[in-house]
């Protein structure tokens, strides 16, 4: 969406959606599995999961910002009356 809306070429996606912010996402996910499968330490396991979840979104905002803040100006042929 970042990429799309701020009229970045969609060959930028990699560059906010990194490899290191998917890891991040699947450990989260697989924290919160993990959770489930271990109930007596569900609340750690709860707990890993938030941090790597958070670890995720804040890796991919160091990436995205600048494009969320400064998107790329509209063509002219998008201005024409």
């Amino acid at each position: 969406v970042v990429i799309a809306h701020g009229r970045f070429p969609i060959s930028d996606e990699p560059l906010t959606l990194d490899h290191g912010v998917v890891a991040g996402l699947a450990a989260a996910l697989a924290c919160r599995f993990a959770a489930e499968l271990d109930p007596s330490r569900s609340g750690a396991w709860l707990g890993a999961s938030g941090a790597a979840w958070l670890v995720a979104w804040l890796l991919w905002t160091t990436r995205a910002l600048g494009r969320i803040v400064r998107p790329k100006p509209a063509e002219a042929a998008h201005h024409r009356s």
